[in-house]
């Protein structure tokens, strides 16, 4: 399983499909893109819920939903709080590799943020507790 962030570069994804196609060779290791869910301050009681987001597709794609019900399993079997966020809006970096003939199983895991792309963003330390759970939980499924 690979674990990437940072995708608000834009190009990252291009550096993950070189990887896939010219260094591992192959798409069956799984992607989870860690990212943040921004909300409006005044959705504050959103990220103070501390659920996790699934994100299951973007405005490119769709992700493998199998792989999506396998992580809604491992959140669910240890209690941590989720939200899957199926939206057909945005782009990131999972899309842009669908997009571009790398069908790469993977998902966008995100926490939940206000003020996002300012200095003070933030979120809960509940929202950051369940976020490094599912981590973990993922890890060692």
């Amino acid at each position: 399983m690979i674990f990437t962030t940072r995708e608000e570069i834009g190009e990252s994804w291009k550096c993950l499909k070189h990887f896939y196609e010219e260094i591992l060779k192959t798409q069956d290791v799984p992607l989870i893109v860690l990212d943040t869910r921004p909300y409006r301050k005044e959705e504050k009681d959103k990220i103070e819920e501390g659920e996790v987001i699934i994100r299951s597709r973007d405005a490119l794609s769709e992700y493998d939903q199998n792989f999506v019900s396998d992580i809604v399993r491992i959140l669910r079997n240890n209690n941590i709080p989720y939200e899957i966020y199926d939206k057909k809006e945005g782009k990131t970096e999972l899309g842009r590799l669908l997009q571009n003939g790398v069908n790469v199983r993977g998902i966008t895991l995100q926490i939940p943020t206000i003020y996002q792309h300012k200095l003070h963003e933030m979120t809960t330390q509940r929202a950051v507790e369940n976020y490094m759970n599912a981590i973990i939980s993922i890890i060692n499924s």
